[in-house]
């Protein structure tokens, strides 16, 4: 079990198993807003049990509906996701260090006010370059945004260029 699974777990949230992605819903934190079921009725429907079939769906369009959960009582983890790392946050920050200590990759985000984040900073070290850490690093940052309902201005070259090619970052960008 990686540690993004035991976080969820330990959340209380409900493990659904499929082939390429598990799903994970805490009925405590649901909202109710059926964006889920309206997204992809195949995968989420409430009048089944179990309510979530996890293979009923492509998964990269089940993780554009989970992405959208307003209340964040959905999460995912792609199978192949399932070895990749996990971030360090602290402050207004997600990063890795190395078993040093030393700093090897970061992304820094201001929060002007409770409306918005900018992101003004992304690096990940020459070593781990082009393995998608500085794309994860943003992704980590659009996923906070969703969960706290705030829209991200992208000042940083890297991320304003990640915005500007994916659609799916659209609902959370600051034009």
């Amino acid at each position: 079990m990686n540690k993004v699974e035991e976080n969820y777990l330990n959340d209380g949230y409900k493990k659904y198993v499929g082939s390429d992605l598990d799903i994970f819903y805490s009925i405590k934190k649901c909202e109710h807003a059926g964006v889920c079921a309206r997204g992809n009725a195949e995968v989420f429907n409430p009048k089944r049990r179990p309510w979530i079939l996890p293979d009923n769906g492509e998964a990269n369009q089940v993780m554009k509906v989970i992405d959208a959960c307003p209340s964040g009582a959905l999460g995912y983890i792609k199978k192949e996701d399932s070895e990749k790392v996990t971030f360090l946050k602290g402050g207004n920050r997600f990063y890795l260090e190395n078993d040093e200590g030393q700093l090897i990759a970061e992304i820094t985000f201001t929060t002007p006010n409770p409306a918005i984040f900018i992101i003004d900073h992304t690096f990940v070290d020459p070593s781990l370059r082009g393995k998608g850490i500085a794309q994860s690093l943003v992704k980590e940052v659009v996923t906070k945004a969703r969960a706290e309902d705030r829209k991200i201005l992208p000042l940083c070259p890297f991320a304003k260029l990640e915005f500007e090619r994916k659609e799916e970052y659209a609902d959370v960008w600051k034009r």
